[in-house]
């Protein structure tokens, strides 16, 4: 029941809270078995409103936390406590593991921070009084309903926001491409900033510059910073944007001759090249998914050449892909830093997939 994480029990009472709140505005709720409407008691639904929308809270909170934990492979486990100002201290201080996280986790904090007044225990909109016998919400003469209903829609957006990008942050992580200081997206950036490989040894270039002004951006020591560069330049993807290109295991310029050629039995195109290097150019190609990262090509080409697994690459299908699909093949060959590559594709595969149009042409005429 728990597989996704608990999405489910924190969604579920985020909108139990907002189904609740439509009837409590509108005081009645239709009933699904005879269409007929049944009034309802606004005032009394304002505790479970707000009891699932508390809830909804902690929920979150706990979900989040667990998340960012493990972001650096820092699996934590999530205290068991139900204090919203505790929960929401914890995940302040887990959020510094990324950058882009605590401006997102700042929008959620005035309504953590106001329903933790409320309810500190997640007692208080349960029950009437507490187990010393003293009534909850003393103090509190009324909850206005709009405001309540504003509130409950402005965190649900901003906590459906935050979710989101926990999940693109946590599967950016999983790439485990990152640094003590740095995530993925970081060291992309850092590498956008740094002149030309080629350069950084010049006196008069602006290496020592650039280096100077992301150390401080990011507050790195000089170690941080040697220990990006390093990964940057052994990047497929990000050596490529200081100019550096790394080469693909397997493949090379001259095998995209072969896709362009007259060669159409799978016994001719397996002879034409070795099965390391279709199997590395349908690892190219499913490259070219969206959401997709360059890091994959190593695994996948992996799974392709290892024997024992059920993946395997098939030339007549690698040639249809090239022929047919360029794009996306010329996709996955950019996301890998490889410009000298994709520049040969264009060139060699603009003439044959003109040609496989004029065949197509000339056979639609014979018909």
């Amino acid at each position: 029941m728990d597989g996704d994480n608990g999405h489910a029990y924190m969604t579920g009472f985020a909108q139990a809270a907002e189904v609740l709140l439509a009837a409590a505005k509108q005081q009645h709720f239709v009933v699904p078995e005879t269409g007929e409407m049944q009034a309802v008691y606004m005032d009394a639904l304002i505790y479970p409103i707000c009891f699932c929308m508390r809830h909804h809270i902690e929920l979150f909170l706990k979900r989040q936390l667990e998340t960012v934990s493990r972001l650096r492979s820092k699996s934590v486990e999530v205290p068991q406590i139900h204090e919203l100002g505790e929960l929401l201290d914890a995940l302040r201080i887990a959020c510094n593991a990324d950058r882009r996280l605590p401006a997102k986790l700042k929008a959620l904090e005035a309504t953590i921070t106001e329903f933790n007044k409320m309810d500190p225990t997640g007692q208080v909109f349960r029950y009437s009084k507490s187990n010393e016998g003293t009534p909850h919400l003393e103090n509190v003469s009324h909850i206005n309903l709009q405001v309540l209903g504003a509130a409950v829609s402005s965190f649900n957006n901003a906590a459906d926001d935050f979710d989101s990008e926990m999940e693109v942050i946590d599967y950016e992580y999983r790439q485990n491409t990152f640094t003590s200081k740095l995530s993925r997206s970081d060291l992309v950036e850092a590498a956008k900033s740094l002149p030309a490989r080629k350069t950084w040894a010049d006196p008069q270039g602006s290496f020592d510059e650039v280096k100077a002004g992301l150390r401080k951006k990011f507050g790195l020591s000089a170690n941080d910073f040697s220990t990006a560069v390093k990964m940057i330049e052994e990047h497929h993807y990000m050596s490529s944007l200081i100019g550096k290109t790394l080469a693909l295991p397997y493949v090379e310029l001259s095998d995209i001759d072969v896709f362009a050629s007259d060669l159409k039995s799978p016994a001719e195109l397996a002879k034409a090249l070795s099965m390391e290097k279709w199997c590395a150019w349908q690892a190219v190609y499913e490259l070219s998914m969206p959401g997709v990262y360059s890091e994959y090509f190593d695994l996948y080409l992996s799974l392709l050449l290892n024997p024992e697994t059920e993946q395997f690459a098939y030339p007549p299908d690698v040639v249809r892909y090239a022929r047919t699909r360029p794009v996306r093949m010329l996709m996955g060959l950019k996301k890998l830093g490889q410009a000298e590559l994709v520049e040969r594709f264009e060139q060699v595969m603009s003439a044959a997939i003109l040609e496989d149009e004029r065949r197509r042409s000339d056979s639609d005429l014979s018909e």
